[in-house]
């Protein structure tokens, strides 16, 4: 049955809202910015908490050292985002490089990608599903994480909402400044990771299948940004060409042979339902079914989503598909991150494919259906709370370590091996490395003078027998990676 809250779009007509959507406007509005406000409003309470390795090194080893190291083939890692990047170290240079302001770059484009999508899908398909979307993003943790880590994942996000926007009318009307949109947004998306144009070139290609009039002109606008993301690259083509499946390979999944059509909804749908997923054994029989369903929930909404509205509905299925068979073909690896430009799409069908059957359940029983689903969203908000609290904290609290060295700046810090965690935070001490550990035991045996000793953020050793007899004072932080705390000794 057909949701009487998605009008049918023919040719080039824009969907219109029904009457009980425009009936329900008001208060779906209200209930859409209320929850985007609120979110963008929680998600900024935690942009002070400290960095963890990742984004240290991305704030160390580029945004520190400026466009000359950005663009360095000698110095390019995976973990360099080119354009977010570049635009913190410009932010860093005026405010400083502070927590807050490494992290705006992801947070104010991934939230203005939210209010972007919902004003849009409002006016498009009329609040209620705008709502919706609004609702599944404030349950997913993978959101949070993409919106607040000092990475490009927030240039991202508003790069696909664009993708879906300004594919979508360039396929319906075809007017030249939606033409030009197109292949900005795209341009941007690559601009920050190379790999979106993946996505762009599905949009392309739905784009032109659509196209009657000038089909010529998209195509030539995508040319010139192809050749403006080949010039933005051209320091660092080799070592991305070199390393296209490193990170991947090491911490990622395979393409599988339904990896086109399955990935995207077990990783990124996977997300908001995290709390029902920790609830359930890893890999059992109750986690795959959660899964399958989360797919054909995704699957069923893009579907009915094409069938009203034909070139965003395309758009919406194809993205995901197109991108993630390409990404096979090329033998990348998945992780959710590595879908970041796939999220707009796959949470806009499962909010058509939530919404649908909330509609459908209000038809059928509608004294029964408010308190009902009612309970199943504030029940999924529950289980889904201590995830998305877990990614507002600190990963690594890196910072709080620096703040307890902090107490006696005068005393030597003590470390078994180089890392960028403490290159990075401790810059302002006397640091001092001692890789050998016969070396390192004696030095903190010796008893001469006072001197901090911070243990390896991973895989730390033994600590000598002696640090008890000497009265040493042991201090735990917060680490959610193994071993789960970093460990930090007072020996006076």
């Amino acid at each position: 049955m057909t949701s009487p809250t998605l009008a049918p779009a023919t040719g080039d007509d824009v969907p219109a809202a029904s009457p009980v959507t425009t009936g329900e406007g008001g208060t779906a509005r209200t209930l859409a910015w209320t929850l985007v406000i609120v979110v963008a409003v929680w998600q900024a309470t935690s942009l002070d908490r400290s960095l963890w390795w990742d984004e240290v090194y991305t704030a160390w080893a580029y945004v520190r050292r400026g466009p000359d190291t950005i663009r360095a083939a000698e110095a390019y890692i995976a973990n360099n985002h080119l354009l977010f990047s570049s635009l913190s170290w410009a932010t860093s240079t005026l405010l400083g490089d502070g927590e807050v302001v490494l992290r705006l770059w992801a947070f104010l484009p991934g939230t203005a990608a939210t209010v972007w999508a919902v004003a849009w899908l409002g006016r498009r398909h009329g609040w209620a599903l705008a709502a919706t979307f609004a609702g599944v993003l404030a349950l997913t943790p993978l959101h949070v994480l993409l919106t607040t880590e000092v990475r490009g994942y927030g240039l991202v996000l508003l790069a696909s909402v664009g993708l879906l926007v300004t594919g979508t009318a360039a396929g319906e009307r075809g007017d030249p400044g939606d033409d030009v949109l197109l292949a900005a947004v795209a341009l941007g998306g690559v601009a920050t990771i190379p790999t979106f144009a993946l996505p762009s070139g599905v949009v392309g290609l739905v784009v032109l299948w659509h196209r009657r009039a000038a089909p010529g002109r998209p195509l030539l606008l995508g040319l010139v940004a192809a050749g403006a993301a080949w010039w933005w690259y051209a320091p660092v083509r080799a070592p991305i060409l070199a390393g296209v499946t490193g990170v991947g390979a090491r911490h990622g999944d395979p393409v599988g042979v339904l990896d086109p059509v399955l990935a995207a909804p077990r990783l990124l749908a996977g997300s908001t339902a995290t709390g029902v997923l920790d609830l359930l054994p890893a890999g059992g029989v109750w986690s795959a079914l959660v899964h399958l369903l989360l797919a054909a929930t995704v699957l069923g909404g893009a579907w009915r989503l094409q069938r009203r509205d034909r070139h965003l509905g395309l758009l919406v299925l194809l993205i995901p598909v197109g991108t993630v068979a390409a990404m096979g073909a090329l033998g990348m690896h998945l992780l959710p991150r590595y879908l970041a430009a796939l999220l707009p799409a796959v949470v806009i069908a499962l909010a058509v494919a939530v919404h649908d059957a909330a509609v459908a359940l209000r038809h059928r029983w509608p004294r029964a259906s408010p308190p009902l689903l009612t309970a199943l969203v504030l029940g999924l908000a529950a289980v889904n709370l201590p995830a998305l609290h877990a990614e507002l904290q600190s990963r690594q609290d890196l910072a709080g370590v620096a703040a307890l060295l902090s107490t006696r700046p005068d005393v030597p810090v003590l470390l078994a091996r180089e890392e960028v965690a403490w290159s990075y935070y401790l810059r302002e001490h006397a640091t001092e490395v001692i890789e050998d550990q016969r070396q390192l035991a004696a030095r903190l045996c010796s008893g001469h003078g006072p001197s901090w000793f911070v243990e390896p953020t991973v895989e730390p050793g033994t600590s000598p027998d002696c640090l008890a007899a000497r009265e040493a004072v042991r201090h735990t932080l917060h680490q959610r990676a193994a071993p789960g705390q970093l460990t930090v000794w007072w020996l006076p």
